[in-house]
């Protein structure tokens, strides 16, 4: 009895294993076209990053979607930089790669050397549809060559008030001192509302910074 116990868990962990390799693998009948999606990506990819890795993905296509609508993403690589490939029906839509490579650039080059000093908690995102563009022409430029514009954008649901946070006015007089670019935008969004500024805005102290705003 013993024995016909241990040969049934066998079994049914062998089945086990053989279910997540096939499905580890699209290879289930209902993933063609994930199968699809991951084949285009991965060739595209291979073509135009031969050097970056694979490193997962986001199946819409797996998943029950009776308006059969959306298609899969995939996460690669390349020389520290992470980014994902979109694609549907078997064909690349959107390659976010010069997207990851001018926020990185954008990130390291301005934005740490604020940030990494300061107990800083809020979420910085950007917008820079211009300065992937002019990477995707320079591959090679440095960022400090950039003559246009970029958008930074800071979450914090958990402040109320901007002065509370204690370096959001030491933030604009450092883009001030330190963003060269012709033109940038800076909104912060926190709970219960939201400040912005450009770079032609100008400030004659912390109180007139934070009274325009209120």
């Amino acid at each position: 009895m013993k024995q016909k116990f241990l040969i049934w868990l066998l079994v049914i962990a062998a089945v086990c294993v053989v279910v997540l390799i096939l499905n580890a693998c699209l290879l289930f009948p209902w993933q063609w076209e994930a199968r699809k999606n991951k084949r285009a990506a991965l060739e595209y990819v291979n073509a135009t990053y031969p050097d970056a890795k694979y490193v997962g993905a986001y199946y819409r296509t797996t998943k029950y979607n009776p308006e059969n609508r959306g298609g899969d993403t995939f996460d690669f690589e390349l020389n520290g930089i992470r980014f994902s490939i979109s694609t549907e029906d078997g064909q690349v839509l959107n390659d976010f790669y010069w997207t990851s490579f001018a926020e990185c650039q954008l990130y390291n080059t301005y934005i740490k050397p604020f940030t990494e000093s300061r107990n800083i908690t809020a979420e910085f995102n950007y917008s820079t549809s211009d300065l992937q563009k002019f990477f995707k022409y320079y591959p090679n430029a440095d960022i400090s060559q950039y003559d246009g514009s970029v958008g930074i954008q800071i979450y914090d649901d958990k402040c109320t008030d901007p002065r509370s946070l204690g370096w959001l006015y030491d933030f604009y007089c450092y883009c001030k001192e330190s963003i060269p670019f012709t033109n940038y935008t800076v909104t912060m969004i926190y709970s219960g509302g939201s400040l912005t500024y450009s770079s032609k805005h100008i400030f004659s102290n912390e109180d007139d910074f934070y009274n325009s705003y209120s």
